[in-house]
């Protein structure tokens, strides 16, 4: 009996996520879909899915029924449509710039995350690792192949993005600010690969873990320009990619709106 598939959408930041999760996802029917979903671990506490990558990658092995079961697993048989889970952060998110404002940061992120103090998400080979376990469990409670859609964008324009959004943040907010904050990102060790996130913006790494562990026929990394210059092209080959049946119907309605 063919297993499920488990779609991952690790919608990086400033990307096009929102839009996707909030126009086209909800219009596709011939595959579960479930957006920013929380999942219930030990001891009853509720986390986010993206979260569940800043842990050990055990966690899939110790949680999966919990994990697998609440995302509508059965470990009798793989029968119903696959399934794509759609959460921005599973590939990290890079350290904001300082200094913050700190008012703005009070009510961030729940005691199981610590992305509100520094960056603490995986870094590509962790994300592997995830991967990994991540189908070894899955495969217990019918699900077959794991696959891994992303959206990748200029790392200049997606970080001046980033900074102007936040900028009425950003105590001091300037060019030379901008400026310094992408040197520590890109050119520190530490921004590059620990506090800072910086490797998030390395789109090569990220794919060939993916490969290395689902296969390139599973991944597929799409330009945020190509969504942005033309609109169905990138949806074209994102819904044909999920397999959905209603690839024209989707792309016209959004058309049409």
């Amino acid at each position: 009996m063919k297993k499920r598939s488990i779609y991952i959408h690790i919608g990086p930041g400033k990307t096009g996520t929102t839009f996707l999760q909030k126009r086209v996802i909800p219009k596709i029917q011939s595959v579960g879909c479930v957006v920013k979903p929380e999942v219930v671990i030990g001891n009853g506490i509720s986390i986010k899915f993206r979260d569940l990558f800043d842990l050990s990658p055990k966690v899939w092995k110790i949680w999966g029924d919990r994990i697998f079961g609440g995302l509508g697993g059965n470990k009798k048989n793989g029968n119903g449509a696959d399934l794509l889970i759609s959460d921005e952060g599973a590939s990290g998110a890079v350290l904001s710039p300082r200094p913050r404002f700190t008012s703005s940061d009070l009510s961030y992120g729940s005691p199981s995350s610590r992305r509100h103090y520094d960056y603490r998400g995986p870094l590509p080979s962790t994300f592997g690792g995830h991967l990994e376990a991540m189908s070894e469990a899955a495969s217990e409670y019918g699900f077959g192949d794991i696959k891994i859609l992303a959206t990748t964008r200029r790392q200049d324009t997606r970080l001046a993005s980033t900074y102007a959004q936040i900028s009425d943040r950003i105590r001091g907010a300037s060019q030379k600010n901008f400026e310094e904050w992408v040197r520590y990102l890109t050119k520190n060790p530490q921004g590059y690969y620990d506090v800072g996130g910086g490797v998030e913006l390395d789109y090569f790494q990220w794919w060939k873990e993916a490969v290395r562990v689902v296969g390139q026929s599973n991944v597929l990394f799409q330009a945020f320009e190509l969504l942005r210059e033309s609109n169905p092209n990138f949806l074209r080959t994102w819904l044909r990619f999920l397999e959905v049946s209603e690839v024209d119907s989707i792309i016209n309605s959004l058309q049409q709106a």
